[in-house]
């Protein structure tokens, strides 16, 4: 998983999550949100674009890193969401807890937990 600060908004870290976030990719996720936050980045934007699926194990990382990121004053957010993926999130009621955006520019617009 790649990170990078936005560039519409320097302040936001983006993670580009690919492929599928099952168990077998978790922990680099997982590593991902730790050294970002480990660097103080708690304003986070998860780019879903080249993601195919997502599963439990991927649900549970990225709302233990919600949390964390909450729990510092930012936020975790997704944007760019396959169909796939947004139906997971609707079928598992979590479209309703993480902030979603078209783009990582809405996201940035936006100010992910400023």
């Amino acid at each position: 998983m790649n990170g990078r600060a936005s560039p519409f908004e320097p302040d936001v870290w983006v993670i580009e999550a690919s492929g599928r976030l099952d168990a077998t990719q978790v922990p680099a996720l997982e590593t991902a949100l730790q050294e970002a936050m480990t660097r103080g980045r708690y304003r986070l934007l998860i780019n879903l674009e080249q993601a195919r699926c997502l599963s439990s194990s991927g649900l549970k990382a990225l709302l233990i890193a919600r949390r964390e990121a909450r729990a510092h004053g930012g936020d975790l957010a997704f944007c760019c969401i396959p169909p796939r993926i947004r139906e997971v999130l609707e079928t598992t009621g979590l479209i309703r807890i993480f902030a979603i955006y078209e783009s990582e520019e809405e996201a940035a617009e936006a100010s992910i937990g400023a």
